[in-house]
């Protein structure tokens, strides 16, 4: 199967029932393999109904690989170790140490039987149900099989950020690894488990925003970027591009929108447009860069770019982009405008913003 037609086969959910009932589906005909990455796991009706299927695979005989994050899934710590060794299921809980509590596997994975993958913003809860999300359903090759196996297997052992080696030997992986991301087409998934992953995915965002020639579309609901990428969008502001920026009006961390309004103060000289999603909480993650779609677990703020581990996945398929635009669109009818108008925050949401955003390598 080659590249292209394994493309045309993603599907973006933007509901997130329907995204619950894909996968509860796919996972109750799996026959080999399930590997299942979550920041939250939490034991509702989401949580519950998956270790049932997950129980019913394994008596089927598959094989189920579970990480979950300490921080993340903390109030389902115990009940999960439980039914785990009740169950025979291999269950690793991620930086399970004190003395490193800033470190956070922040991926959304799942890959069943070696060939179809969920990724996007979606936990394992049903917090979600009342969100507004993203994910995205799709076949992947051998080889990335064997890429997000790679990196699942890493957060299991404790592999993280720094190459500990020789210089030579960490030139030599960079340059491959730059090799491998120059090309688009070659590269879907993009990981950040080591100093060298995050290294190569800022050159690669950086440089595809210098690119950029018609749109750059960024979603978040923590927007608190680091400068690189604040700059990037503001000088392709300038080049004519259109800029465009959505966050939550209302937020499940509340003290980050007081950051972030403190931010955005920063925008109003520049010819970006930002809006805030009123309907509910805004939680997907995405960036759009001309006709590359990157969706995943990046939050494009500082905790993102530097502590957390985190999964993108980059959909050129036209079709499914311009399935994307269309709800983008929907999504911006029923958005506010912040700096489109005369408005401007009161001097005392930008001076607490100021005091969160002095901490904004934490968050």
């Amino acid at each position: 199967m080659n590249g292209s037609n394994i493309q045309e086969t993603a599907k973006l959910f933007f509901d997130s029932n329907e995204y619950y009932q894909s996968l509860f589906e796919d996972i109750s005909k799996a026959q080999n393999e399930i590997l299942l990455e979550s920041y939250i796991f939490d034991l509702d009706r989401i949580g519950l109904n998956l270790l049932y299927l997950l129980e019913q695979a394994k008596k089927r005989g598959v094989s189920v690989f579970i990480n979950i994050d300490m921080i993340g899934s903390w109030n389902a710590l115990t009940p999960l170790k439980t039914w785990a060794n009740r169950h025979k299921v291999s269950l690793s809980i991620y930086n399970a140490n004190i003395f490193r509590l800033n470190k956070r596997n922040h991926r959304k994975l799942i890959v069943i039987d070696g060939h179809i993958c969920y990724l996007g913003s979606l936990n394992i809860t049903e917090k979600h149900l009342a969100w507004r999300d993203l994910g995205v359903r799709t076949i992947i090759s051998h080889e990335e099989y064997e890429l997000c196996k790679k990196h699942f297997l890493k957060a299991r052992r404790g592999i993280f950020y720094f190459p500990w080696t020789n210089p030579q030997k960490i030139l030599k992986r960079f340059k491959k690894r730059q090799k491998a991301i120059a090309d688009k087409k070659q590269q879907r998934f993009f990981f950040n488990t080591t100093l060298l992953d995050r290294i190569a995915l800022v050159r690669w965002i950086s440089r595809e925003c210098r690119k950029a020639q018609h749109q750059i579309c960024l979603a978040s609901p923590y927007f608190l970027p680091r400068s690189f990428l604040l700059w990037a969008l503001v000088r392709a502001a300038r080049r004519g591009v259109s800029v465009t920026v959505l966050i939550p009006a209302q937020s499940d961390v509340w003290f980050t929108q007081f950051a972030i309004k403190y931010y955005l103060s920063r925008f109003i000289k520049f010819n970006i447009s930002i809006y805030e999603y009123l309907p509910k909480i805004w939680h997907a993650k995405a960036l759009i860069i001309d006709n590359c779609l990157l969706i995943g677990s990046h939050n494009w703020n500082h905790r993102s770019f530097l502590h957390d581990l985190e999964i993108l996945y980059c959909i050129q398929e036209q079709r499914t982009i311009q399935n994307f635009h269309t709800e983008w669109q929907k999504d911006l009818l029923v958005s506010k405008p912040i700096l489109n108008g005369p408005e401007r925050f009161p001097w005392w949401q930008k001076a607490i913003g100021y005091l969160i955003f002095l901490f904004r390598y934490w968050m």
